[in-house]
């Protein structure tokens, strides 16, 4: 089954090389029907979501690159479904498909047919909002949803990346302490799996991954 891909750079400088155009160009194989970015710098931060293939012209230089490009696997094929989705705290883009996703679901604010990343960002929102910490929320969320996932998150308020993954697929660079690159795909240097059942915070000044939780998962595509 075609899913979606992430990509993206994050460092404490603005990077002007082709490398994240190469990794979006990459990932289009894992899909081409619509991709959404986020461009932050310590002044602003841009959300373009766009229909269709990949465009490089979206692509201006910034300190802190995250890309999905999107083969829907539900929803509908608008901007409405197009990654990354957004709360007051969150930006979040997924690759991978939720089995139990309506557990979360409904007591989100949304119109039109949902998507089950969906529930990802929401439940994340919510527990935060509980009181949990950002890596507790996101463990809880992640635990409690069954099948396939690889996200990234970007927390507004403490311009931070957070990974994580469950069987979908995820890469990263080791060799660049000074910056620090994502994918899908295996391209370049983007080469190690990251690994599963753990979520790793990022920020550009340290732009290096650090385990700040771990949780327990289930995919009955593991059997």
């Amino acid at each position: 089954m075609m899913m979606c891909g992430l990509f993206g750079s994050l460092a404490s400088y603005v990077e002007r090389d082709k490398l994240v155009d190469e990794l979006a160009k990459a990932n289009t194989v894992r899909g081409n029907r619509g991709f959404g970015i986020v461009r932050w710098s310590p002044m602003h931060c841009e959300v373009i979501r766009h229909i269709g293939p990949w465009q490089h012209d979206h692509l201006e230089p910034a300190p802190v690159i995250l890309g999905h490009v999107r083969a829907p696997t539900g929803g509908e094929d608008g901007l409405q479904s197009t990654h990354p989705f957004e709360t007051p705290e969150f930006l979040l883009a997924h690759n991978g498909i939720l089995l139990n996703a309506d557990n979360i679901a409904p007591s989100m604010a949304y119109s039109g047919n949902p998507v089950d990343s969906m529930a990802l960002v929401h439940g994340i929102d919510r527990a935060l909002r509980s009181g949990s910490s950002v890596p507790d929320a996101i463990a809880g969320t992640a635990a409690s949803l069954d099948g396939q996932q690889a996200c990234w998150l970007w927390h507004k308020r403490e311009a931070a990346l957070y990974l994580w993954r469950v069987m979908s697929t995820l890469f990263w660079a080791e060799s660049d302490r000074s910056r620090f690159v994502f994918s899908s795909v295996s391209y370049g240097p983007a080469n190690k799996p990251v690994d599963q059942g753990k979520v790793f915070r990022i920020t550009p000044d340290v732009p290096r991954p650090v385990v700040v939780a771990d949780f327990e998962f289930y995919s009955p595509y593991m059997e």
